[in-house]
């Protein structure tokens, strides 16, 4: 209880001095930790969010490559082993970011084709 009376004391003192107490100082301090979480939270959901449509819009130019490119080996019925690496960095990029079967259908058609030792 001698503390809760010493804090008082203190409280009433600061208030008389510089017109604030320590309470309301402390409340205050609280309010703009809190303001500042909230504004770090609203921070880090944006960044999730542009980093989720980052990563769509990667899977969306890998897809776009891989059937344009699997499209011109089946039409020429084979692939170079050039292109194969190639085809091979691409695919994998999209499969870990979670590209779908029908990416893998293509691919694995292509992988089955012919190698020839030319470029493109």
């Amino acid at each position: 209880m001698e503390f809760m009376d010493k804090l008082a004391e203190v409280n009433s003192v600061m208030l008389a001095v510089f017109g604030i107490s320590f309470f309301g100082s402390i409340r205050s301090l609280t309010k703009a930790l809190l303001r500042q979480q909230d504004k770090r939270q609203q921070e880090k959901e944006l960044l999730k969010s542009s980093f989720l449509m980052l990563k769509d819009s990667q899977l969306a130019i890998l897809h776009n490559k891989i059937y344009t490119n699997c499209g011109e080996f089946l039409e020429a019925g084979y692939i170079s082993i050039d292109d194969l690496d190639d085809l091979n960095y691409l695919f994998n990029a999209y499969k870990s970011l979670g590209g779908n079967g029908t990416g893998e259908t293509l691919y694995n058609k292509v992988v089955a084709l012919p190698n020839k030792n030319e470029g493109r």
